[in-house]
Parts: C-alpha cells; sequence; structure tokens
C-alpha cells in the first residue's frame, strides 16, 4: 500500500508572505503649510476620492512621484480632521524597488510621503501669503525622501501577520498537515 499526501489547495500559506509591507500614514494633513506655500482645506479631497471611489481603483503608490515606478497598492484612503490617512501594501516579493523601500522604511531612513495632484478650487490668503487649497484633483500618493509636507509621513510599518517566527512556526504546521493527510491510495 502507498499512500501519498498533500496539504488541499486551499491551504496555503500565501497570503502570510503577502502581507508583508503594510504601510500607513497621514499623505497629507489639513491646515498645514508645506514648503510650496500652499496649505490644503479640510474637505478638499472628498470629490476626488469619491471618484475615485466610484471608479473602483485607488491612486498609485509610486516611488518618488515617477509614473513609470509603480512599487504598491493603496488599499485605503480616507479622510478624518487631521488630513488624509492612508494604508498601503508594498509589491515587496515581485517589485525591487518596493523591497528597497520596505527596507529603507523599516529602517528609518525613508518615511516621507507626498500627494501628486491639480488644484481645482483654490485662493490665495495675502495675510498669512499662502495658497489655500479647497478642492484638488488626487492623482497618486508617493513614498518620497523629502516631502513638501514635513508632516506627511509613514507612521507604520509592518507585516499583517507579525514577525518572521510566526511565519516559520506557520510553515511548520502546514508541512506536518501535507505529511499527515492522505490524499490517495494504491493498493
Amino acid at each position: 500500500m502507498t499512500v501519498t499526501s498533500a496539504a488541499p489547495s486551499a491551504f496555503l500559506l500565501k497570503a502570510v508572505n503577502d502581507s508583508k509591507g503594510i504601510i500607513e500614514g497621514y499623505a497629507s494633513l489639513y491646515n498645514m503649510e508645506d514648503s510650496e506655500a500652499d496649505m490644503i482645506a479640510p474637505g478638499a479631497f472628498d470629490a476626488s476620492l469619491a471618484q475615485w471611489n466610484r471608479s473602483g481603483r485607488q491612486p498609485p503608490l509610486l516611488w518618488q512621484h515617477d509614473p513609470t515606478q509603480p512599487i504598491g497598492l493603496w488599499q485605503l484612503l480616507k479622510t478624518d480632521k487631521t488630513g488624509l490617512f492612508v494604508r498601503g501594501q508594498l509589491f515587496v516579493g515581485e517589485v525591487a524597488r518596493a523591497a528597497e523601500a520596505y527596507a529603507l522604511l523599516k529602517r528609518g531612513a525613508l518615511s516621507g510621503l507626498s500627494i501628486g495632484y491639480r488644484p481645482e478650487v483654490s485662493r490665495r490668503d495675502g495675510k498669512r501669503g499662502v495658497r489655500i487649497l479647497e478642492r484638488l484633483k488626487l492623482y497618486e500618493i508617493s513614498l518620497v525622501t523629502f516631502p513638501a509636507l514635513e508632516a506627511a509621513r509613514v507612521s507604520a510599518v509592518k507585516a499583517r501577520m507579525g514577525d518572521d517566527g510566526l511565519l516559520s512556526a506557520l510553515r511548520s504546521l502546514q508541512d506536518a498537515i501535507r505529511r499527515a493527510m492522505p490524499v490517495s491510495t494504491q493498493r
């Protein structure tokens, strides 16, 4: 009698690896002057985010505003009283630049976020000497070395399922299940 075993195809740990490279933070903050003398008003993103939602897509996650270097996917964009909060996934296993960005983020050598946009409604505040952006069209959000708004930063870099110790334990469990599950029997 020969017994072969294999885990069912539904039991794969691929999702654990895919969770590596989760980042989050504020891509923009309201009522703060940036290095270009621009200030974003609360509500400025609302129309653009609604348009993205209707399209079923999210703005691209780019490297240093380079449209030829997408490095991940934004999974969540939402506004609150602070600004535009984002959560995304770097394609660490598939895109070399994403793996580099992830390593730099984990080491603290990179943390800036920056938005690529076009102003749709703005006004000049002569008293403060700033342009107030009241509505804008959001095109992309990038990881950058030097954000125009100093406070626009990645605040968390994580792997959703925990550290490599947990991943190793789950892989061992997967191997044990494969060895224990008879798939076919020959006589």
